[in-house]
Order: structure tokens, then C-alpha cells, then sequence
């Protein structure tokens, strides 16, 4: 949940920024920043996931909590889809 805050804290002010003109730099460190929360993501979830499937649980907390991994998963993974648009504006309009 943590980088999923950070993802969407990033593309927030990915979204100010763009509001205020922002240069091409900025937009590109901003973008490079939520790159590598998605990686972290994309880490975690694997970690979550081995640790769940080896681990003591019932067949409806696997259930549940393996499709809540993927979810969150893929609300990081707009927020990287939104900063590369945010990124791809920034650059037209530098």
C-alpha cells in the first residue's frame, strides 16, 4: 500500500506540474522516479505471491489475497501508464 500511495503522490504532482509548465527534465526525473516504485511493485508482488504460496493458508485467503496483490498491482502499473502520458505531454509542449 505504501508504494501505491507513492505512485499516485508522484503522478499528482506529476499532474501540478504539467499545470504549471513544467520542462522536460522535471517531467523526465518525476517519471523516473515512478518507473522504479512499479519495479519495487513488480518485486514485492513476487515476494507476496512465493511467500503465499508456501506459506499455511486456507484456499479463500490464498484466493482473496492473491487477487488483491493484482489488483493493487495494477492501479501502480495506470499510475506508470498516466506518467508516461503526462511525460509524452510534457515533452510535446517543452
Amino acid at each position: 500500500m505504501e508504494l501505491l500511495e507513492q505512485a499516485a503522490e508522484t503522478v499528482l504532482a506529476m499532474v501540478k506540474q504539467l499545470r504549471k509548465g513544467t520542462d522536460a527534465a522535471t517531467a523526465r526525473e518525476m517519471n523516473a522516479k515512478l518507473q522504479s516504485i512499479e519495479g519495487d511493485a513488480d518485486k514485492l508482488e513476487l515476494d507476496l505471491l512465493r511467500d503465499l504460496y508456501q506459506g499455511d493458508y486456507k484456499t479463500k485467503q490464498v484466493i482473496f489475497l492473491r487477487d488483491l496483490f493484482e489488483l493493487i498491482e495494477k492501479v501502480i502499473d495506470r499510475c506508470r501508464d498516466a506518467g508516461n502520458i503526462i511525460l509524452e505531454v510534457a515533452l510535446k509542449y517543452s
